[in-house]
């Protein structure tokens, strides 16, 4: 009988022990460790095309663009296995907003955009679309294509 007793306390004891975190964990704040980067791929591209109405509003609500809030993509690095049909079709499907884009990005409010990488030299003509997150970050993909 006493060692029923003793097994069943021991038992009890272990599942408190497992079911109530201890006190030193319980009273620690969570922080967080910054954001997971998105990285950008022939998907992200494609979605940023569909939506190009969508992210020029983005652009122009935006006031300042800071060259550590601007991430450049090269379209030809995107198509590595993919379809470069798919992405004319959507280029072409979206040309009325992707035009709308880069006349914003060719405005003196947002001509930050294209030249905040020194080195790489973009017209708005070589924007395919842009990604405006949240919290400030734009991505730029663009395409140099050969003629």
């Amino acid at each position: 009988m006493q060692n029923r007793t003793l097994l069943a306390a021991i038992a009890t004891a272990a599942v408190v022990a497992i079911a109530v975190p201890s006190t030193s964990h319980a009273q620690v704040p969570q922080t967080s460790k910054g954001e997971v980067a998105k990285m950008p791929s022939f998907n992200s591209l494609l979605t940023a095309i569909n939506s190009s109405s969508a992210q020029t509003t983005k652009l122009k609500a935006m006031t300042t663009v800071t060259p550590q809030n601007v991430e450049y993509v090269d379209v030809a690095t995107l198509l590595q296995g993919n379809s470069e049909d798919s992405l004319k079709a959507a280029i072409k499907q979206n040309e009325a907003d992707i035009t709308t884009l880069r006349s914003t990005l060719g405005t003196e409010a947002l001509a930050g955009v294209l030249t905040a990488k020194p080195g790489l030299e973009i017209k708005a003509d070589d924007v395919v679309a842009t990604d405006v997150s949240d919290d400030g970050k734009v991505v730029v993909y663009y395409w140099k294509k050969s003629s």
